[in-house]
C-alpha cells in the first residue's frame, strides 16, 4: 500500500487524471439522488470539440468521439492515460520519480496508447449504449434534424444528451438545451431549432 501511495505521489501527471475521474464520478452519483448533475456543465465545454473545424477533431473522431456521451469519452481517456502512465513508470522505475524529460516521453506514449484504448473501449461501449459510432461533423448539418432525449430532463438552464439522426442517416449524441420554457424528458422527440455559440437548442416535436 505504501508503495502504491508513493507511486501516485511521485507521478502527479498520471495520478491527477485518475483522481479527477473518481471525484467527479462520486459527485455525480451523489448529486443524481437530488436531481442535479455535476457533469452537465462539462458537456457544454466539450461541445466545441465535436465540430469538424475544432483543433484535433479528426484525431478525436478516430478515437470515436461522438460515439458515446462526451463525459464518458473523456472519462475513459483520462482513466486510460493515468493508468497507462503509472503502469509504465511502475515497470521501469518502481515507485521512483523519472527524470522530467522521461516523464514527458512517457506522457506522450501514454496519451497515444490511451487514445487507442479509448477508441476500442468506446466502440465496445457504444454497442450497449443507445447510440452508434460517429465521426467529426459540422454542427450546421444537424439544424432541423429530429432527435430523441436521452437524459432524464432537459430545460433552458439544464441541458442533456440527445440522440440525433443527421441528414446523412448517421446517429450521434450531442448536448442540447431547451429552446423555450417547455421541459423535455427522456424519450421525448424534438427538433434541433437553433445552434448558437456551439450550443444546440431543441424544441419538443408536436
Amino acid at each position: 500500500m505504501d508503495q502504491i501511495l508513493e507511486l501516485l505521489g511521485n507521478n502527479l501527471i498520471f495520478s491527477v487524471p485518475l483522481v479527477i475521474v473518481v471525484v467527479f464520478a462520486l459527485l455525480e452519483v451523489i448529486l443524481m439522488m437530488t436531481g442535479f448533475s455535476v457533469l452537465e456543465p462539462l458537456n457544454g465545454l466539450f461541445d466545441g470539440a465535436e465540430s469538424i473545424d475544432a483543433p484535433g477533431a479528426e484525431l478525436l473522431a478516430w478515437a470515436n468521439k461522438g460515439g458515446v456521451p462526451s463525459t464518458v469519452f473523456y472519462g475513459i481517456l483520462l482513466m486510460s492515460f493515468g493508468a497507462c502512465g503509472l503502469f509504465i513508470v511502475s515497470v521501469f522505475y518502481g515507485s521512483a520519480l523519472p527524470a522530467w524529460y522521461m516523464s514527458a516521453v512517457i506522457a506522450v506514449v501514454s496519451f497515444f496508447a490511451a487514445l487507442a484504448w479509448t477508441r476500442w473501449v468506446s466502440l465496445l461501449a457504444a454497442k450497449y449504449l443507445p447510440q452508434v459510432q460517429s465521426a467529426a461533423f459540422s454542427k450546421k448539418e444537424l439544424l432541423g434534424c429530429e432527435c430523441e432525449v436521452k437524459d432524464y430532463k432537459i430545460t433552458k438552464e439544464q441541458g442533456g444528451d440527445v440522440k440525433v439522426t443527421g441528414k446523412n442517416g448517421k446517429e450521434r449524441f450531442v448536448f442540447a438545451r431547451a429552446a423555450d420554457e417547455n421541459e423535455l424528458v427522456k424519450g421525448d422527440i424534438a427538433l434541433i431549432v437553433k445552434i448558437e455559440k456551439n450550443n444546440f437548442y431543441v424544441r419538443k416535436k408536436s
